[in-house]
């Protein structure tokens, strides 16, 4: 198996968690979960969650921060730290700890598939928090169909499915991927659209969902190209002559969906060395400020380039009361300084709110949810939880959640300014109406072989 690599000073094992009234309720669950598990007198046996992410490989520089943030938030949880607003009640009723079992997805699906088979068979985790690239979690979400066990994705994603093992607490392409084009098309009156991405099931599918919506208003991309999603190797020869397609191609938006800090470092270092943001900006959907701070470490600005997520970092928010207190508990945990994240991205955000409705929803539920998919997301249909800023809502139909977009434009730093925001949240919809459920479906199988 693969090896998990220590990317912080003193090791997580397990929490101490906050004592409450449905106290019997963690007996339960760690009886059914861990029978014959020896303790201390008077006190339960541990619940297990594992936290599996890439902790190395070419999506480690964006996954680490994501699985900080989980682990945070079972910290939180568990009354070993405080909320960042005490009165908000996120802490558990469970008599019983939540103890955190780590996996490294090494940015490889296989490896992300074996991993939670090793999770689930031999340390018994009941969840697993974890995946970034669609791959990997259409990896991981077979291997807890089949063992019937649950993934909570945190993770923008692709649409097109909808699992009962699945809590997917990222955007859609309804709340994310269609509005922000739109957007680009009507208010920066864009229409010549340059699809790139990485080689992978998220930036295909996102493309063709594209494509249909500019076919539903009568127009087609100018040009499409992909770079492999190796994000250990800056394809820079590849990368060039995309640009330089892009530059014959006279197109005015260029829409990426690329993956990896070297794919886009060879990327948009070409590009912005042939012509300007100004002239020809892009609109990303993978980009955040952390990875734009990765880029400007390489030499590459983002700087007059947009980004949609459905969250972003803002210092006058409630939400900045969170990132205070993660700043502290990173501190305390003694995470290294250089793998901290400049704020706090849409990921982490989403990653926070998925231990939240999990645990509330499972604690309100009983034991039984943590066996039963049909329990579990009868517990999470219609669930809401507290989350950095607000509340967050679980669509009954889908198992997604409610979410607004949101656009930002990068700075010379490569923080996030927002531009626009959608007034309402949009209710998830997996399944774009431009084809039928049974052809995505068709079309998704096609790009999984």
């Amino acid at each position: 198996m693969p090896v998990v690599r220590a990317w912080y000073r003193r090791p997580m094992t397990t929490f101490q968690t906050r004592r409450g009234a449905l106290g019997l309720f963690a007996a339960g669950i760690a009886g059914a979960l861990l029978p014959g598990c020896g303790t201390a007198a008077g006190a339960q046996p541990p619940i297990r969650v594992g936290v599996l992410h890439s902790l190395s490989g070419g999506m480690a520089p964006s996954e680490r921060a994501v699985a900080l943030a989980t682990r945070m938030a079972i910290d939180v949880w568990n009354g070993d730290f405080p909320p960042e607003n005490e009165t908000i009640p996120v802490s558990g009723p469970m008599d019983g700890r939540l103890e955190i079992v780590e996996g490294d997805g090494a940015s490889d699906p296989a490896v992300f598939a074996t991993e939670a088979r090793r999770l689930i068979t031999e340390e018994s985790v009941s969840v697993l928090f974890g995946c970034w690239t669609s791959s990997s979690r259409r990896a991981v979400r077979r291997v807890v169909e089949e063992l019937g066990n649950f993934l909570v994705y945190p993770l923008q994603y692709e649409g097109l499915e909808s699992s009962p093992n699945v809590l997917y607490t990222g955007a859609t392409p309804n709340q994310q991927i269609l509005p922000a084009v739109r957007w680009a098309l009507e208010t920066q009156e864009r229409s010549r659209v340059y699809l790139v991405g990485s080689d992978y099931i998220f930036p295909r599918v996102a493309n063709e969902v594209i494509r249909d919506q500019l076919g539903a208003i009568g127009l087609a991309p100018v040009g499409e190209q992909y770079l492999p999603l190796d994000a250990s190797v800056g394809h820079t020869q590849m990368a060039a002559e995309i640009v330089a397609d892009i530059r014959r191609s006279r197109a005015d938006l260029v829409v990426s969906t690329l993956n990896g800090l070297a794919n886009n470092a060879s990327f948009f270092k070409a590009l912005r060395a042939a012509v300007p943001a100004k002239v020809l900006p892009s609109l990303s959907f993978s980009i955040g400020a952390h990875e734009a701070r990765g880029l400007a470490r390489l030499g590459v600005s983002m700087q007059g380039d947009y980004a949609a997520w459905t969250y972003l970092a803002d210092p006058t928010a409630p939400t900045s009361a969170f990132w205070t207190s993660f700043l502290a508990w990173a501190a305390r945990k003694g995470v290294p300084a250089a793998e901290l994240p400049g704020e706090l991205s849409d990921p982490m955000w989403s990653a926070v709110a998925g231990v939240r409705l999990w645990a509330s929803a499972v604690a309100s539920a009983g034991a039984a949810a943590l066996r039963d998919p049909a329990l579990r997301r009868a517990a999470l249909a219609g669930h809401s939880a507290p989350v950095p800023g607000g509340r967050i809502f679980v669509d009954g139909e889908s198992l997604h959640v409610w979410k607004p977009l949101v656009i930002g434009r990068f700075t010379a730093t490569g923080a996030l300014v927002e531009v626009h925001r959608s007034p309402l949240a949009a209710r998830p919809r997996p399944f774009p109406a431009f084809r039928t459920k049974q052809a995505w479906e068709r079309l998704i199988v096609s790009l999984d072989r």
